[in-house]
């Protein structure tokens, strides 16, 4: 079964093209364009990875991430921060938060996938 990908970003477009991408490289994916959508639709799907992008329109994404981590406990799920700021505090303080890895915008599509692959644990 192919693992699942929650997708949290408010841009349509990027939404799409990650979900795209990722659905064509052997994921499943769904989207959420808020934090409390996101964070709703990982407790009842489960996914195997989620994709947060820190700028969202109603909280900060590493809330989310925050909240998400701890909610986990010992079954954490695997989160990839996404952010247009490049700078090392925002991929540290992501981190902080309990983010598996950073991505800055805009996003290398290859690295996105091998970085989900990874992350999940599959090989291409």
């Amino acid at each position: 079964m192919a693992p699942v990908v929650l997708i949290v970003e408010d841009q349509p477009l990027h939404a799409k093209l990650f979900r795209d991408t990722l659905n064509a490289s052997g994921f499943r994916s769904v989207t959420s364009a808020t934090g409390l959508e996101g964070g709703l639709m990982a407790a009842r799907i489960r996914p195997d990875l989620i994709l947060i992008d820190v700028i969202l329109p109603d909280m900060d994404g590493r809330t989310l991430i925050a909240t998400l981590s701890s909610d986990q406990g010992a079954d954490t799920v695997p989160i990839m921060a996404i952010s247009a700021r490049q700078d090392r505090e925002m991929e540290e303080s992501c981190l902080a938060a309990g983010a598996s890895s950073f991505t800055a915008k805009p996003v290398v599509l290859a690295a996105l996938v091998r970085e989900a692959r990874r992350l999940v644990g599959v090989t291409a």
